[in-house]
């Protein structure tokens, strides 16, 4: 179970860093 929680925050904080780089795109 503990693989499969850190799996889940990975892809979360893949999501927010990609969010985060379109923001930035978007600003500029």
């Amino acid at each position: 179970a503990g693989a499969v929680l850190e799996d889940r925050w990975e892809t979360r904080a893949q999501v927010l860093i990609k969010l985060r780089s379109l923001k930035l795109r978007h600003l500029k």
